[in-house]
């Protein structure tokens, strides 16, 4: 049943991004809007959800019982996504401009990370800064976006 809840939870996810995308303009394929690439995503996602949906639902022939909330990485998950935001756009008329890129992506993977028990806290730590690096290159070096990467660069 869980499957299920991620199955929804994708879909809900992806006709979210592809509502939003549409108010950026999604241009075509040969001249790609603002909004094109979370289109894309968006559809994935909600095409990904639906797939896991029908093949669990394939299979089964009764209904199980819903079980225990996996709490812990649900929290972490959406408490990471949530300190993410904070830490990149700011507090808004809280007078916090943001702490840039670099902090932000570190927290969000070290903060996510914390929803996989087996993860120690050494390898969490190590697989926030190759992440946080990653990132960098991808949309900083490859993509050229101006985005402040530490607070001072605000």
């Amino acid at each position: 049943m869980e499957r299920v809840y991620a199955a929804v939870f994708l879909v809900l996810v992806g006709a979210g991004a592809v509502h939003l995308s549409i108010g950026y303009g999604i241009g075509d394929s040969l001249e790609p809007g603002s909004g094109y690439f979370p289109m894309i995503l968006g559809v994935l996602l909600a095409v990904l959800g639906t797939a896991i949906a029908v093949r669990e639902f394939r299979g089964r022939r009764e209904a199980a019982a819903i079980g225990r909330w996996p709490v812990r990485p649900l929290a972490c998950i959406i408490g990471g996504l949530v300190v993410f935001a904070v830490l990149l756009g700011g507090g808004g008329s809280s007078g916090f401009r943001g702490a840039g890129l670099v902090p932000a992506m570190f927290v969000l993977v070290f903060i996510t990370g914390l929803a996989n028990q087996q993860l120690s806290f050494r390898e969490n730590l190590l697989l926030s800064a190759l992440l946080t690096a990653i990132s960098l290159v991808i949309f900083v070096a490859l993509f050229g976006l101006a985005i402040p990467l530490w607070p001072w660069s605000y």
